[in-house]
């Protein structure tokens, strides 16, 4: 049986103040950080030393939602990538480490709606419905105005159950713009490259869900999601999507492209399970897999020490 910190029982406890709980579990530690408001959204942005700082290689920033669905614990949606993620701020919190990371907590993403539901990317870029709600929208919108328009982007979502790493499958719309295809290219390109430097063993490039990366490619800027998955669950879904050619649009809009009820719920039993237990009383600590923890600290780890050129 695992024995979990006794903070991270705290975190997922159901009537925590998550944006103070994190506030105080890095100040604690001597990390800095500022609240930054965009409309209702309260995101929490880490403030490192600025000699963490250089210009000669290019920003990258580690984004994790912490707010959950309401009456859920929200184990791995998203309360381990997030207490994951404070744990390596605390170790990068040290002015002799250049790093040139960036280090966001959002809120608002569970309020996408469509995220969850699913969007085509043009849609996303369109600025439909439910995406202009996301906390990552506005937070995109709000950087943009402040011209940080060329950092890596990387979301990280669902990462504590499972071994395998999932970069989600992304592609341009159609109406994004000659820069936004080159960041995005780059981008994807960098996140391969921050796999590999990981050390793990087996990765995979494959459709997910949106997350936060939604809000950002909606607001203009370039995101990739990585999330974790079991190694049968991760096997069982290449196979699937490679067979079943309906699962892939089923994937990323929810619904099947036809519109048949009876052929959503059909390809609903192809989904991994560690997605089918999200947003339900099931995304709870018993769900979780030690781990992942530390596949997910390598993989910070390895961001922190890759330098991307800023060309």
């Amino acid at each position: 049986m695992v024995k979990w910190p006794k903070e991270f029982l705290q975190f997922i406890e159901p009537d925590c103040d998550r944006l103070l709980f994190i506030q105080n579990y890095l100040s604690e530690r001597g990390v800095k950080t500022a609240v930054v408001k965009t409309g209702r959204y309260s995101h929490i942005c880490v403030v490192f030393p600025q000699s963490c700082y250089t210009p000669f290689f290019r920003m990258k920033t580690v984004v994790a939602h912490y707010d959950r669905v309401a009456g859920t614990v929200g184990a791995n949606d998203n309360s381990a990538a997030v207490f994951a993620i404070m744990n390596w701020v605390c170790r990068m919190n040290n002015p002799s480490i250049i790093h040139n990371v960036n280090v966001v907590f959002t809120d608002g993403e569970e309020a996408g709606g469509k995220s969850r539901e699913g969007l085509v990317l043009d849609d996303v870029c369109a600025n439909s419905g439910g995406i202009k709600n996301q906390g990552a929208y506005s937070l995109g919108k709000h950087w943009i105005r402040y011209g940080r328009t060329d950092d890596d982007i990387f979301v990280f979502d669902c990462c504590g159950r499972g071994t395998i790493p999932v970069l989600g499958k992304t592609v341009a719309p159609k109406n994004a713009g000659a820069q936004f295809k080159k960041n995005l290219g780059r981008l994807l390109q960098n996140a391969e490259s921050v796999l590999r430097g990981a050390a793990a063993s087996q990765w995979i490039t494959a459709p997910l869900p949106f997350s936060d990366n939604a809000g950002f490619i909606a607001s203009g800027l370039a995101a990739v999601q990585i999330t974790f998955l079991p190694v049968e669950e991760a096997s069982a879904y290449m196979m699937d999507i490679v067979k079943i050619l309906a699962l892939e649009y089923f994937v990323v809009h929810k619904k099947p492209e036809s519109g048949n009820e009876n052929e959503a719920l059909a390809l609903q039993q192809y989904l991994p399970k560690s997605w089918k237990m999200l947003h339900s009383n099931e995304d709870c600590l018993d769900s979780l897999t030690a781990e992942s923890f530390s596949l997910l600290s390598r993989i910070l780890d390895s961001i922190a020490s890759f330098k991307p050129s800023c060309q």
